[in-house]
């Protein structure tokens, strides 16, 4: 009994670990695209006439 005890409880803390470090890469991956979105910078020239 007391050795499936010990696995639960090492696996609940395996488990913290690795939501955590999944929330870590989704927030540096959010992070990037907010980056990219903020430098980019689209000029648009407005439509000339040619009369």
């Amino acid at each position: 009994m007391r050795k499936m005890h010990y696995n639960e409880g090492m696996n609940i803390k395996l488990a913290r670990q690795l939501i955590a470090n999944e929330l870590e890469e989704e927030e540096d991956e959010d992070e990037e695209m907010k980056d990219d979105t903020e430098t980019e910078d689209i000029t648009v020239d407005p439509p000339q006439d040619g009369k």
